[in-house]
């Protein structure tokens, strides 16, 4: 295969991705704001249940109201922050000002006995929901992907930056 071509196609390759991986985090960031500004109406819910997906997570189960019906809505969280310790300790558990929930523990804590803590049942949380479909809703504040949409965006912006240096390179060289 000529080198002009092999130049070619690393430039195809890494600058494709890098395209893809920006258009991807404008994507997550278009979902986010197109969903924060659909959910539109507000209800006062109350905490029913909790939900542990596994791995040290935790989060509020929270029924609400929206058109004469009772919709659930399980708060969601930019991430979670675990710290374990070998030594008893007692766990607490609280979300930061960023939508981070921080869990920390030690051998023997109750994500259970947590949760209640933060939100006891029967309490009162905020739901933003859409008012064409409540199905559609967020607890607190839109969970933004924020750690996860940066990403996209340096490694996608990397890649094409790096793919022209590469490119002359490689073309160079023949």
């Amino acid at each position: 295969m000529p080198q002009q071509t092999v130049a070619r196609l690393v430039l195809a390759i890494m600058g494709g991705s890098g395209i893809m991986l920006l258009l991807a985090a404008i994507l997550l960031r278009g979902r986010v704001r197109s969903r924060t500004a659909r959910c539109s109406a507000m209800a006062d819910g109350r905490v029913v249940r909790y939900a542990f997906p596994g791995r040290d997570r935790m989060a509020p189960v929270i029924a609400f109201e929206a058109e004469g019906e009772t919709y659930l809505c399980q708060k969601q969280f930019n991430g979670y922050k675990v710290t374990r310790t070998p030594l008893p300790k007692k766990a607490e558990a609280w979300e930061d000002e960023r939508g981070y929930l921080h869990i920390a523990r030690g051998p023997g804590a109750n994500l259970k006995g947590l949760a209640q803590q933060l939100w006891p049942l029967e309490s009162r949380l905020r739901v933003y929901y859409d008012p064409r479909n409540p199905r559609v809703n967020y607890a607190g504040r839109p969970v933004a992907n924020s750690f996860l949409v940066t990403m996209f965006f340096v490694f996608g912006a990397s890649l094409i930056v790096l793919s022209g240096p590469l490119y002359l390179l490689i073309a160079q060289a023949a």
